[in-house]
C-alpha cells in the first residue's frame, strides 16, 4: 500500500464511521460501488481521481480532507520494517518514521551512520532546531563553525538553519580522480586494494565509493553529454 492509498483508506473510513454510515450508505450516497469501497478501506484498492472525486462530492468533504495524512492518536513504527527514505551503502541509511505535516510541525528520523561515514544535511530553513540523542558509539556534529561530540544516551540540541554534518568518526576527505581509462567506482578492485595491508588514517574502499557516487540530477546531466 503506497503512502496515498494508505491516507484514503484510513480516511474514509474514518469520515464514514463519523457519520454513522455503513458502506451501503456511502455507496448509495456517491454512486461508487460497496466493495470498490470496501476494497478502498482495507487499502487493496487504488481509486482514480473520478472515484475519489465522487466521494468527496457525496460525502461533502474538501478533497483534502481524504488525502491528507489521517490523525493517529496512536502509531508504532519500526524503522527496520519500512523501506530507507535515504542511503548510500557503506556510509548511512536514513529511515523517515515520522514526516512532515501541517498540523505537527516535526519530523523524526532515523539515521544509522557506519564507523568512519559522513551524512551531510543542508539547512532546514529559519528557526528550525534539531533533537540528536544516539543509541550506540559516537557521534561527531559539525554545524556552524562548531565540533560537538555525542557519546551514547546523551541528547544534543541544536539550530539547523546552516549545512551541519554528523559524522561517526568524522573527519573531511577529498578525492581527486583522473583517468581516460578507468572509472572510479567501475574499476575499484577492493580486495586487491585489501591485500596490500597498507593502513591509513582515512581512506578505505567503501569511502572511495561514497566519494565519487554523484547526485541524480548530475547523473542525468553527464548521460546526455555521452549521448
Amino acid at each position: 500500500m503506497d503512502y496515498l492509498s494508505h491516507n484514503v483508506a484510513v480516511n474514509l473510513k474514518q469520515i464514514r464511521l463519523s457519520k454513522g454510515m455503513s458502506l451501503g450508505e456511502v455507496a448509495e450516497q456517491t454512486g461508487v460501488s460497496k466493495s470498490m469501497l470496501a476494497q478502498i478501506e482495507k487499502g487493496t484498492a487504488n481509486p482514480s481521481l473520478g472515484v475519489l472525486g465522487k466521494i468527496t462530492s457525496g460525502l461533502r468533504i474538501e478533497f483534502q480532507t481524504l488525502i491528507d495524512p489521517p490523525r493517529e492518536d496512536f502509531c508504532l513504527v519500526s524503522p527496520k520494517e519500512i523501506f530507507p527514505t535515504k542511503e548510500l551503502e557503506g556510509q548511512y541509511k536514513v529511515w523517515t518514521c515520522f514526516p512532515y505535516e501541517d498540523s505537527h510541525s516535526v519530523e523524526v528520523y532515523r539515521i544509522d551512520i557506519e564507523p568512519g561515514g559522513v551524512y551531510m544535511s543542508g539547512s532546514h530553513g529559519e528557526k528550525t532546531r534539531e533533537y540528536i540523542t544516539v543509541t550506540e558509539g559516537v557521534l561527531t556534529i559539525e554545524c556552524h563553525g562548531h565540533t560537538q561530540t555525542i557519546n551514547k544516551d546523551q541528547v544534543y540540541k541544536f539550530e539547523t538553519d546552516q549545512a551541519h554534518i554528523p559524522t561517526f568518526a568524522a573527519g573531511y576527505w577529498l578525492f581527486g580522480f583522473a583517468s581516460k581509462k578507468y572509472h572510479p567506482v567501475d574499476d575499484l578492485d577492493p580486495e586487491a586494494w585489501n591485500a596490500l595491508n597498507l593502513r591509513t588514517r582515512y581512506y578505505t574502499t567503501r569511502l572511495h565509493r561514497g566519494a565519487f557516487y554523484l547526485p541524480a540530477f548530475l547523473e542525468e546531466m553527464l548521460q546526455e553529454v555521452e549521448d
